[in-house]
């Protein structure tokens, strides 16, 4: 018997909530749930699993997951990732990963000459906008308060920085 990690991940119609996603995520995996994410509208779930066959784990796993996520009121758009990893490519990956600068709120709204409150509010517009499906031009954070750096780099000068409509060509 061997242990396996599984992960699942897909791009919903709409954002499951982070309380939904951790619901669906015990729904699909039990107590063998390592993780759920959710970026927008992907949602993946990571779990372990002790079995002899990967691709017998992983095919029950994905019907799992597709009949919670269905049951839940949510629509699969489109399949991101399916994988079955042994233990050791697991720690092989650990041991090769590599974290991106990071840069924090304080140093974002510096950036862009903003103030941190600024940049806290245009993070609450970007999760507003992803639960209800749609877009936002400004980056997700890598986690709560931290963006990585290139990103920030790219919204700080790209962004729109006079507001209003954009001026008429004379």
């Amino acid at each position: 018997m061997n242990s396996w990690n599984l992960h699942v991940g897909v791009r919903l119609t709409s954002a499951p909530s982070d309380l939904d996603a951790f619901a669906l995520g015990r729904r699909i995996a039990g107590d063998d749930l390592l993780s759920t994410s959710v970026h927008e509208t992907r949602f993946s779930v990571l779990a372990s699993a002790d079995g002899g066959d990967p691709v017998v784990e992983i095919g029950e796993f994905t019907d799992r997951f597709v009949e919670a996520v269905a049951a839940s009121g949510y629509v699969i758009e489109d399949w991101e990732l399916v994988e079955c990893l042994s233990a050791a490519e697991v720690e092989r990956r650990l041991e090769s990963a590599s974290i991106p600068p990071l840069i924090s709120a304080p140093d974002f709204a510096e950036l862009c000459g903003f103030s941190r409150q600024r940049i806290y509010e245009l993070e609450s517009d970007r999760r507003k906008a992803a639960e209800r499906g749609e877009q936002h031009p400004f980056p997700t954070p890598l986690v709560p308060g931290w963006w990585i750096k290139t990103a920030a780099e790219r919204y700080a000068a790209t962004r729109k920085s006079k507001p209003g409509p954009k001026p008429r060509n004379a």
